[in-house]
C-alpha cells in the first residue's frame, strides 16, 4: 500500500489507463469471462451488481447521495437488467453515462458544503468515534451532516501532529484530495476522449468486481504495485512519497536504493521541483506519473531545519533494480534449555526471475538456525501473510513433509490438479507452530491447513483465518501483458479434501491477535464463492497421472508418502489448558483484549510499534510446553521399553 493511501483510507484510487476506451470494455470483459470459474457472460445478475459496485467505488463513505437518488440503479428489476446487459454487449453504455450525470450533481453539491465548512472550520462537529454509515441518507439534510462529520474526522485525524495555525492547510489538503478523486467521475477540464477513458476504466472495475470477491481489473500503476509485492524487486529511485500540508514529502527511503546511496536525502524532505519545474500546482498523481515515466530525473528539495530555516538543493537520481530485502522473510531465535527456539516471519509467498523466493529463503533460515544451535522448536509467523504464489506455498509446506499431496486445485470445467511435495524428506520435523490471524489468507492458509491436517504443526492465533480458498489467474507479473487483471478460475483444497473457503483454518489453540475483534474474512465479502469438499488425498491414487509417469510415481513417490502424525493432537487438550490458564492470569493480555474490543476499523492501519508482542510470547510458551511434553513422553516410552522382556508377544 502506498504511504499516501494511509492518509486517505476512505477513498478508492483510480489511475488513468490511456489505451482504454469504451469500445474495448466488452473485448476485455470477454477475456476475463473466458477464465472465470462461474460466469461466462454478462447477465442480469452481473448488471445489478455492477451498478451497486460502481456507486460504492465512488461513494465509499455514503456521503454523496440520498437513497432516493440512487433507487433507479440500486433497485433495478430483472427485466430492466436483462435489457441493460444486451445494451452493454452492443457497446451501449448510456445507462452508466446517466449515472455519471447524477454523480456530477452530487459532487457539485458536496463541494458547496465543503466551501461552507472552509469558511468556518470551527462550525464542524467534533467527532469522537467516526463510523461509516451502513445505508444511504434518507434526506439531504442528513447527507449534509454526514459529509461534514467526515470532514471533521479527517481534519482531526490529520491535525494531531500539526500546529493549530496549520489547520487551514490541513483542510486545503483534504479538499484537494476530494477534488482529485471526484475528477475521476465529473470529468472537469477534460477532453471527450479523456472522459471516455475514465468512464471505461470505472465500468471495467465495476464489471470485473461483480463476478466475485477477488476478480479485479487494474490500472498499470496498480499492477506495478502488486508486481513489486509478489516479486520483492522493482526498478526505481527508492523513495516512498506522501502528500502532506507542506507538499509532497519523502516518507520512506528504501535500503540499497539510489535515494539512499546519494546520502543527501532524508525522510520528511519536501520535493519542490522535478527537472527544474515547480510542482506546487501538480496533483499527487501527476508527480507519481512523472517519476514513473522517466529513467533519470533531478529532484529540487526543501528541508526545514530544527531552527526553522529552509534549505534548498538539488539531487540527480537514476533508476536501478532494487531488491525489497526488508519485505522478505526474516528470522530470530532465543535460547532454551540446551538449544534454541527459531522464530521466522514469512510476510508473503514471493518469487522472481532472479531466483529470490520464499522457499529458498526459508530453507536458508532453517539451515542457519541449525548452525546456531540445537533447533528444538520453530515458529512460523504468518499473521500478516495474505498469500502470494501458490507454487511457493506448496514448496514451503514441503519443507516440513515427506512426499505427499499438499494442495488440490479444481476448475470450472471439472479438471482437477494435484500439487505434490516430491522432496522425499523434510527439512525440519520437530515441534512446529504456525502463528496466524484473521489476515492470514490464501497461500498462507494452504500451508497452515496442510501442515495441520498431516499433524506436522499446531495452529495458534485467532479463532480462524481469513477464509480465501479460491485460485486466481493474473496478468500482473506477465511482462508482455497489454492489460492487467486477476480472475477467479477455481478453488483449492488441502489433503483432507476440505477447502479453506469461507471457514478458514481453525486454530488448534486460540490466542487472539490485534485483529480478533474486527469483522474480517471471506464471509464478510460480497459475492464470495461457496465452500464445498472433494475426496481426501491422504492415500494418493495418482488419478491425474498415467503411463510411465504413473509407474515412476508408484515406484519412487508412494513408498515415502507422508503419514498423518497424531502425536501433537493427543497432547492438544493439555496444551490448550496450559495456554488458557496463562492468558486468563496475564494482566497485560486481559487488558489488551479489553482495549482491542473498543477499537474501530481504522485501528487496523495503526502501524505504531507495540512494546510487547503478546501473541508471540504465548506462542513461545506453547512451543516450550510442546518440547517439554515430548521429552517427558520420550522418557516414559524408554522406561516402558526397558521394562518389557526382550522377546514378547505384545
Amino acid at each position: 500500500m502506498k504511504k499516501w493511501l494511509l492518509i486517505f483510507l476512505f477513498f478508492p484510487i483510480f489511475i488513468w489507463v490511456e489505451e482504454i476506451s469504451l469500445d474495448k470494455v466488452c473485448p476485455i470483459m470477454d477475456r476475463i469471462l473466458k477464465y472465470h470459474f462461474a460466469y461466462k457472460e454478462i447477465n442480469h445478475v452481473i448488471v445489478k451488481r455492477t451498478f451497486k459496485i460502481y456507486i460504492q467505488n465512488f461513494d465509499v463513505e455514503k456521503t454523496y447521495f440520498t437513497q432516493s437518488e440512487l433507487d433507479p440503479y440500486l433497485n433495478i428489476s430483472e427485466q430492466t437488467a436483462v435489457l441493460i446487459a444486451k445494451k452493454i454487449k452492443n457497446n451501449d453504455f448510456s445507462d452508466f453515462m446517466k449515472l455519471n450525470q447524477i454523480i456530477e450533481i452530487a459532487i457539485k453539491r458536496s463541494r458547496l458544503w465543503r466551501e461552507e465548512a472552509q469558511n468556518d472550520i470551527s462550525s464542524l462537529p467534533i467527532v469522537k468515534n467516526y463510523e461509516r454509515a451502513q445505508d444511504f441518507a434518507k434526506t439531504e439534510q442528513e447527507l449534509r451532516c454526514r459529509h461534514k462529520k467526515l470532514l471533521s474526522h479527517l481534519i482531526q485525524h490529520h491535525s494531531k501532529n500539526v500546529a493549530p495555525s496549520q489547520k487551514n492547510k490541513v483542510f486545503a489538503l483534504i479538499d484537494k484530495r476530494f477534488h482529485d478523486l471526484e475528477s475521476h467521475y465529473c470529468g472537469e477540464n477534460l477532453t471527450k476522449v479523456q472522459k471516455e477513458r475514465i468512464l471505461a476504466i470505472n465500468i471495467l472495475k465495476a464489471l470485473s468486481k461483480s463476478l466475485d470477491a477477488h476478480t479485479a481489473f487494474f490500472s498499470e500503476e496498480e499492477a506495478q504495485d502488486m508486481r513489486m509485492s509478489l516479486e520483492k524487486q522493482f526498478e526505481g529511485l527508492g523513495v516512498v512519497l506522501t502528500e502532506s500540508v507542506e507538499g509532497v514529502q519523502i516518507a520512506e527511503i528504501v535500503k540499497n536504493s539510489p535515494a539512499e546511496k546519494c546520502k543527501s536525502i532524508k525522510i520528511n524532505d519536501i520535493i519542490v521541483k522535478i527537472d527544474n519545474e515547480p510542482i506546487s500546482n501538480w496533483s499527487f498523481e501527476k508527480v507519481l506519473a512523472e517519476l514513473k515515466k522517466k529513467q533519470e530525473l533531478v529532484f529540487g528539495l526543501k528541508r526545514i531545519n530544527d531552527d526553522g530555516r529552509e534549505q534548498f538543493w538539488s539531487v540527480k537520481l537514476k533508476k536501478m533494480p532494487i531488491a525489497m530485502d526488508e519485505e522478505r522473510l526474516s528470522y530470530t531465535y532465543e535460547k532454551f534449555s540446551d538449544g534454541i527456539l527459531g522464530k521466522i516471519v514469512i510476510p508473503s509467498f514471493y518469487e522472481n526471475e532472479h531466483g529470490i523466493s520464499t522457499e529458498k529463503d526459508l530453507r536458508t533460515a532453517i539451515a542457519e538456525l541449525k548452525k546456531i544451535g540445537n533447533l528444538k522448536g520453530l515458529i512460523l509467523d504468518l499473521r500478516q501473510n495474505s498469500g502470494g504464489f501458490l507454487s511457493q506455498a506448496v514448496k514451503v509446506a514441503g519443507l516440513f513433509l515427506k512426499n505427499g499431496v499438499v494442495c488440490v486445485s479444481k476448475y470450472s470445467n471439472g479438471e482437477v490438479r494435484y500439487l505434490r511435495n516430491l522432496n522425499g524428506d523434510a527439512e525440519y520435523q520437530g515441534p512446529l507452530i504456525l502463528l496466524v490471524s484473521k489476515l492470514s489468507a490464501s497461500a498462507s492458509e494452504i500451508v497452515a491447513q496442510c501442515l495441520q491436517e498431516y499433524g506436522s504443526a499446531l495452529i495458534v492465533g485467532d479463532e480462524r483465518t481469513f477464509g480465501k480458498g479460491t485460485i486466481q489467474y493474473q496478468t500482473i507479473t506477465d511482462k508482455n501483458a497489454d492489460i492487467f487483471f486477476k480472475v477467479t478460475i477455481g478453488k483449492y483444497y488441502t489433503v483432507s479434501g476440505k477447502t479453506t473457503q469461507i471457514s478458514g483454518v481453525i486454530a488448534d489453540i486460540v490466542v487472539p491477535t490485534k485483529f480478533f475483534s474486527y469483522n474480517l474474512g471471506e464471509r464478510y465479502l460480497e459475492y464470495s464463492l461457496e465452500a464445498d469438499e472433494i475426496e481426501s488425498s491422504y492415500e494418493d491414487q495418482l488419478l491425474d497421472l498415467e503411463g510411465n509417469t504413473k509407474k515412476w510415481f508408484e515406484k519412487n513417490y508412494l513408498p515415502t508418502t507422508q503419514k498423518v502424525i497424531s502425536f501433537w493432537k493427543k497432547m492438544l487438550p493439555e496444551l490448550k489448558h496450559n495456554s488458557e490458564y496463562r492468558l486468563a492470569n496475564n494482566e497485560k493480555f486481559q487488558e489488551f483484549l479489553r482495549v482491542q474490543k473498543q477499537k474501530t476499523i481504522l485501528s487496523m492501519y495503526d502501524n505504531s510499534t507495540v512494546a510487547e508482542d503478546l501473541q508471540l510470547n504465548e506462542a513461545i510458551n506453547i512451543l516450550k510446553d510442546m518440547i517439554i511434553m515430548a521429552m517427558q513422553k520420550a522418557v516414559l516410552l524408554e522406561k516402558q521399553y526397558q521394562q518389557k522382556p526382550l522377546y514378547s508377544d505384545n
